[in-house]
């Protein structure tokens, strides 16, 4: 309904400004997430904190785990277990 609305001939320029102001938004999501110094200088870094560390973490951990021949990694959180799964390197276990 709104966009039958904003596609009328009369509101073709608020269709216009409501759609740029989406994509400015869109861009500046990306970027701050892209480039955490970015989100940091637009005060934005209290919203991404809790996804800054955990690729260091995957890393260390996938390290770790080739390091001593770890067949598992267990855990009690189903939040941090959950975020394990997605960062931590895939490999090869024998079976």
């Amino acid at each position: 309904m709104v966009t039958k609305t904003l596609n009328r001939p009369d509101a073709r320029l608020l269709f216009a400004a409501s759609l740029t102001l989406q994509a400015v938004a869109a861009i500046l999501l990306v970027v701050g997430m892209a480039y955490p110094a970015f989100a940091d200088m637009a005060g934005l870094s209290n919203a991404l904190k809790r996804v800054r560390g955990w690729t260091e973490l995957g890393g260390r951990l996938s390290a770790r785990a080739g390091e001593v021949s770890f067949t598992a990694i267990l855990a009690d959180d189903r939040e941090l277990m959950g975020e394990l799964i997605y960062y931590i390197q895939p490999r090869r276990i024998p079976s």
